[in-house]
């Protein structure tokens, strides 16, 4: 039997897929608070939007958690994820192979028949859908933390 080898590199690189851009921003003073407006497109570039009140003893304390989004830490972060997923249950009948292109990360998924290599490519994102999701809950919850404290020290 013919060993036929599939190599599928994917153009949307496991990173690109966590990748998010801001459209805008704006900041109103309203008495004692301040509102912010977001908006950004997600990974899958539909429009997002957040709007939230801070109070000032909130946002200017010395250690306030608003930090812009930082794009590389969360892609790394979620292909380490991604990656310990794979090696505690690997993937059957395909092999995926994480490379570094142009400074991102390409996922290359190998496999003897096209339906091997589909299904790996399918539980891989669903691992990193998972992944994703689970990062953006821990940063929420660290903020709402961090919100809960600030508002009880007051």
């Amino acid at each position: 039997m013919k060993v036929i080898k599939i190599l599928l590199c994917l153009s949307l690189c496991v990173t690109g897929l966590v990748d998010a851009k801001q459209l805008s921003f704006s900041k109103q003073k309203e008495d004692d608070q301040y509102r912010f407006n977001y908006q950004w497109l997600d990974h899958d570039n539909q429009n997002q939007s957040m709007s939230f009140l801070l109070n000032k003893y909130a946002l200017f304390q010395r250690f306030r958690m608003l930090r812009g989004y930082q794009s590389d830490f969360a892609q790394k972060t979620i292909i380490r994820a991604v990656k310990q997923q794979l090696s505690q249950t690997p993937l059957q009948e395909a092999q995926a192979l994480f490379l570094q292109q142009n400074g991102k990360t390409v996922l290359q998924v190998k496999g003897l028949k096209d339906e091997h290599v589909s299904k790996a490519y399918e539980r891989v994102k669903e691992i990193e859908r998972e992944a994703t999701a689970q990062y953006f809950k821990k940063i929420i919850i660290k903020f709402l933390i961090h919100l809960t404290r600030s508002q009880v020290l007051k």
